[in-house]
């Protein structure tokens, strides 16, 4: 919710995906990923009063699946993403909305 607020479900869900992936590649879990220092940044700025949205319930309904181990997108696993405009486009990549999911 942090990270892609107003890029709907499937935003919601490339971001999922990439701390799922993350949770893969860096054995961590989906808690240490979203708290790693320098990462998810939009994490400290989100309301509890998010939650009682319909967008709200759907990113909950994605974090209790990702802390159980279930793959948001099962055939995509991008590793990063930023809303920034990247130097170069990486050959492994989705541009969805304001966001681009990548892998290095």
């Amino acid at each position: 919710m942090a990270e892609a607020k107003g890029e709907g479900q499937q935003g919601m869900k490339l971001v999922a995906d990439v701390i799922h992936t993350r949770t893969q590649t860096r054995k961590l879990s989906a808690i240490e990923v979203v708290t790693d220092q320098g990462e998810f940044h939009g994490l400290y700025h989100i309301s509890k009063q998010n939650h009682h949205t319909p967008e709200g319930r759907f990113a909950y309904g994605l974090a209790c699946e990702l802390v159980n181990g279930v793959d948001p997108i099962p055939n995509q696993s991008f590793e990063y993403f930023t809303s920034n405009k990247p130097l170069g486009i990486p050959v492994n990549s989705l541009r969805y909305k304001n966001h681009l999911f990548y892998n290095l």
